[in-house]
C-alpha cells in the first residue's frame, strides 16, 4: 500500500488547478 499526499491549496474552484486536483483524486482513488 502506498501513501500519497496531494497539498492543495487554491481558492477558486473553477479554476485549472482546481480542475488539476479533482482529476487527480479521481484517478488515484480509482486505482485503489
Amino acid at each position: 500500500m502506498m501513501n500519497i499526499l496531494v497539498l492543495y491549496a487554491h481558492p477558486v474552484e473553477t479554476s485549472f488547478n482546481a480542475g488539476l486536483h479533482r482529476t487527480i483524486i479521481e484517478r488515484l482513488t480509482a486505482a485503489g
